[in-house]
């Protein structure tokens, strides 16, 4: 689940939007409903659900002012070991790290806890998600639109619907966007429930929408839904127990700090424009040996991604064009999935007709190439040059046709 997301960069490189175009169709009854939910949020004492956000679950229960248990898992991981996790009981702090599948870590809740727990396990991605004092972003977007730098375009209802089996209000809320070179526009629908007030389901999309935006343009889309959603006045304490698996042992103050370091990093340092790719053997899907050195000559894309990630699913599209289209000329792509399930990943690629190969381990996290570059989020590229060095980090969306160009033309 990518760190570095594409829709997070629209949103956070902007430009304001003129108010008098901005504001003039927003409903009332919209407003009105996300209002509502806004009360209900804060209103509540005890929250449990599980959300999943293509692919990426989260097992959620909060409880005001400070207990909490999240479990995070990935693709067709759900039933079985959390490759995250962060409790507290009130008194005691405990979590895995995705970036370390052998210890556990405790200590003592504070006034930080909540945020370390946002931070250690990356919860912004969840749009829909109020953990404890923080309101579900799908809502304070809207709301904060209202009066921030930006505005939002359009706020209508949608007729009404049903998820997970409750009525809900369907509220859809569009945003013209603008950074430095670009225009973009980005709508989000929000399934409320009618009774309660809390989401059930969110699916956000944004498309670039200025004049220069490619015709061949692939809009990001992302769906998260809501399901099991349950409130109350308070929870059993067994609900916040945490309780390690016998795979885990207890990791010490040093193991964490060196965690804390490299969660800063999203790759390996060392991974800059003219230096020479790590050297490395895996095999396909077919069970073939991979390495670099049989794409020797060649202008090659590493793309790492999973079928879980939403990011990388949307960036997809835009790989397969390059390929598509430079193929011919010496282009070649190798996938690095991440996936931990087989039949899950050929599933996908047959289905979206992805033409080039794959190295695969299904170790997910813990796959030998993502290990070896340090990939700490994803999607992630590398565009290797025909000399055999590194000629793009991270050349995505718009700036991958541009970069796969040069590398072509470079002798």
């Amino acid at each position: 689940m990518s760190r570095l997301v594409l829709l997070f960069l629209i949103l956070y490189s902007i430009t304001p939007v003129s108010a008098d175009t901005a504001s003039s169709n927003l409903d009332p009854s919209a407003m009105k409903i996300v209002t509502k939910a806004m009360e209900a949020y804060k209103a509540i004492r005890s929250y449990s659900a599980i959300v999943d956000s293509s692919g990426t679950k989260a097992d959620v229960a909060w409880q005001k002012p400070d207990k909490f248990r999240i479990n995070i898992t990935y693709g067709q991981t759900g039933s079985q070991n959390p490759i995250a996790a962060a409790n507290s009981d009130g008194t005691t702090y405990s979590k895995i790290t995705r970036l370390d599948q052998k210890h556990y870590y405790k200590q003592a809740a504070g006034p930080d806890t909540v945020s370390s727990a946002l931070r250690d396990l990356g919860l912004f991605q969840f749009s829909s998600l109020g953990i404890l004092e923080q309101l579900p972003r799908a809502l304070t977007t809207i709301v904060n639109q209202q009066t921030g730098p930006t505005r939002l375009a359009t706020l209508r209802v949608d007729p009404d619907g049903q998820e997970d089996g409750v009525p809900v209000d369907v509220v859809v809320a569009s945003q013209v966007i603008k950074n430095q070179t670009n225009e973009f526009t980005v709508t989000y629908t929000i399934s409320i429930g009618k009774s309660d007030g809390l989401i059930r389901k969110v699916i956000t999309e944004a498309k670039r929408t200025d004049s220069g935006a490619p015709a061949n343009a692939h809009p990001y889309h992302l769906e998260e839904t809501v399901r099991n959603v349950h409130t109350a006045d308070s929870l059993p304490a067994s609900t916040f127990a945490f309780t390690p698996s016998d795979t885990l042992t207890l990791g010490t103050a040093e193991q964490l700090a060196k965690i804390v370091a490299d969660s800063q990093r999203y790759w390996d340092d060392r991974l800059v424009v003219g230096a020479k790719p790590f050297a490395f053997t895996s095999t396909d899907l077919d069970g073939n040996a991979v390495g670099l050195d049989q794409y020797a000559g060649k202008v090659l894309i590493l793309d790492f991604w999973a079928t879980w990630c939403g990011p990388c699913v949307g960036e997809m599209p835009n790989v397969i064009d390059a390929y598509n289209k430079h193929h011919s000329e010496g282009l070649e792509v190798l996938g690095i999935s991440l996936d931990s399930d087989k039949s899950v990943l050929l599933k996908f690629i047959k289905e979206k007709n992805v033409p080039y190969r794959q190295s695969y381990d299904g170790k997910g996290w813990n796959s030998s190439i993502p290990q070896l570059y340090k990939v700490h989020a994803i999607p992630f590229m590398l565009l290797i040059g025909k000399d055999g060095r590194i000629a793009a980090v991270n050349s995505r969306g718009p700036l991958l046709e541009p970069a796969v160009g040069k590398a072509l033309a470079a002798q």
